[in-house]
């Protein structure tokens, strides 16, 4: 049978775990943000660019509508409607384009919605 001294030293080392990768999932955002340019926007003129060139440049004036979607694993997701009737859906960790559309076509947004 554990004495009360292991038992502190069991639940002492699982918070050090614990602590560790609350740490290194910071790092990993900080890393998919600064260098890898994950989930980076910045608004150009009427352009909203993405950092990756992965993904496809929106004119802000093309924006119909756009909406605030959270998946229950907490990826922030928006999606936007453009005049044309395409859909985008692009995640937005840094919620960089969100403050974007916020900022930038207010009167477009519809409420939020949890998947």
């Amino acid at each position: 049978m554990p004495t009360p001294t292991q038992k502190r030293d069991a639940v002492e080392k699982l918070i050090d775990i614990l602590f560790f990768r609350k740490r290194f999932e910071k790092v990993g955002r900080w890393i998919d943000r600064r260098i890898f340019k994950i989930d980076v926007y910045e608004l150009q003129g009427d352009e909203i660019v993405p950092a990756s060139s992965m993904r496809t440049r929106v004119n802000i004036n093309d924006v119909a509508s756009w909406q605030q979607v959270y998946i229950s694993f907490g990826v922030p997701l928006i999606v936007i409607t453009l005049t044309n009737g395409q859909t985008l859906e692009m995640t937005d960790k840094s919620e960089q384009l969100l403050h974007i559309l916020q900022n930038a076509r207010p009167e477009k947004e519809l409420p939020w919605c949890a998947v």
